[in-house]
């Protein structure tokens, strides 16, 4: 019943990286007792986007795991919550939780699963408090069946789109678990839903409040990322900017509602002050628009104003694709959008990726950077705070970055920007 394609076993890797010489030294090594697989028979069917850090600089991230048990054709879906402490090679496992039932792989034929109520979901990030992570998964269901089966193998499709089905009858969840002890507290039922990104949480009182964009279906990801529907973008389906209000003593949603009544036109990848993650806020900044020339801004969202009163920055020039911005703080900063935004893009008639550095309390352009090659689009990034050396080492081997497509990544690294390195299933 195993995928030709897949060995199980095999485990959610990181590249080790020279930050100088942007050197490969191949893949980073955990030190670690049990894999986090946890046994020969078990696979990681889905891995979030992006982990979370806490203050004290511990790591936190979450897996999907599928295990099989051979004799009897029976597997089981668990959600694996594990941390890095600072300064170590090590990850642990917190807390995991076996949050559907048993999969009877007999069962499977030439369609879809029998039983969607046992099935995973797609997690694409997780909230995050001081002292809870909440897992949301969406009713975008994973089937064992073909993958494990090779079923359709004539009709080769990317794995989300070949894997997940969309199931309007089955309820999302949430699960949530202590983060001192890695207890799963409670799974609670909501409406269906896609989440991707998450802007903030944190608790007041006896509540959490969990700010993250959500999405009707599935479409944004088994639909419109292909490059046919990227051009018709009148059919886009626009997410939701939604807060969800959990009551910590009985464990259930007490409300889910829009964060601000603005029309928020497709937006997508949020970003903070980080200094106010797991805390009370007032400012969100997200891309807003079709990725599309002249259609594309940086909005800097009041979440405290009901109206969602914003400000927008746009690129002066048509031809020039904003997406991304990262949130840098300024240094001894007392006021929440005291710091400047670096904003990742490209531009479509020089073919050239960008990097434009604004005034996160007015949107005004600082400057802007353009590379020498055009850039991926669409790729996670994030900020490092990092001090260069007077001169760079001399590479002793040809760098792993050598393409120029990859170039662009050295010179990003130069100009102290950005970088990150951002695996998604297949």
């Amino acid at each position: 019943m195993q995928n030709k394609n897949h060995k199980f076993g095999d485990i959610f890797a990181a590249m080790h990286l020279n930050w100088t010489s942007m050197e490969s030294k191949g893949p980073f090594q955990w030190r670690e007792g049990p894999k986090l697989n946890l046994s020969s028979t078990m696979l990681i069917i889905g891995h979030v986007a992006q982990g979370r850090q806490d203050n004290d600089g511990t790591l936190w991230s979450m897996a999907t795991t599928l295990a099989t048990h051979p004799k009897t054709m029976v597997a089981e879906t668990n959600f694996v919550i594990y941390r890095a402490l600072p300064n170590s090679k090590k990850r642990t496992i917190v807390g995991q939780a076996a949050g559907h039932g048993l999969i009877n792989l007999h069962l499977c034929d030439k369609t879809r699963y029998p039983d969607p109520s046992v099935l995973p979901g797609y997690v694409h990030s997780f909230g995050f408090t001081k002292n809870f992570i909440i897992i949301p998964m969406s009713s975008w269901l994973f089937d064992p069946c073909r993958y494990l089966t090779g079923i359709d193998a004539r009709d080769p499709q990317p794995f989300l789109k070949a894997n997940y089905h969309w199931t309007a009858s089955e309820k999302s969840k949430l699960f949530i678990f202590r983060k001192s002890n890695g207890e799963h507290v409670k799974t609670i039922n909501v409406d269906p839903m896609l989440v991707t990104h998450q802007v903030n949480a944190y608790e007041d009182g006896n509540q959490i409040v969990m700010d993250m964009l959500t999405y009707k279906d599935s479409k944004l990801l088994d639909t419109y990322s292909y490059i046919s529907q990227l051009l018709n973008m009148a059919k886009y389906s626009s997410g939701k900017l939604e807060r969800f209000i959990i009551n910590t003593t009985d464990w259930t949603v007490e409300a889910r509602q829009p964060l601000t009544q603005r029309n928020l036109v497709n937006a997508e990848y949020p970003s903070i002050n980080p200094r106010y993650s797991t805390k009370n806020y007032t400012y969100a900044y997200m891309l807003e628009g079709t990725l599309l020339p002249g259609n594309t801004r940086i909005s800097k969202i009041n979440v405290q104003d009901p109206a969602g009163n914003a400000i927008t920055w746009s690129p002066a020039e048509r031809s020039h694709i904003p997406w991304e911005a990262i949130f840098v703080p300024s240094p001894n900063s007392t006021a929440e959008d005291d710091g400047v935004l670096l904003v990742g893009g490209f531009n479509a008639k020089k073919s050239k990726g960008t990097v434009t550095i604004l005034n996160a309390k007015s949107m005004t352009q600082i400057g802007e950077v353009t590379a020498p090659e055009l850039t991926p689009v669409g790729m996670h990034s994030k900020f490092f705070s990092w001090s260069f050396p007077k001169e760079p080492p001399k590479p002793t081997k040809e760098p792993f970055f050598s393409s120029s497509a990859q170039r662009i990544q050295m010179y990003f690294s130069t100009l102290i920007v950005y970088l990150s390195f951002y695996i998604l299933m297949g």
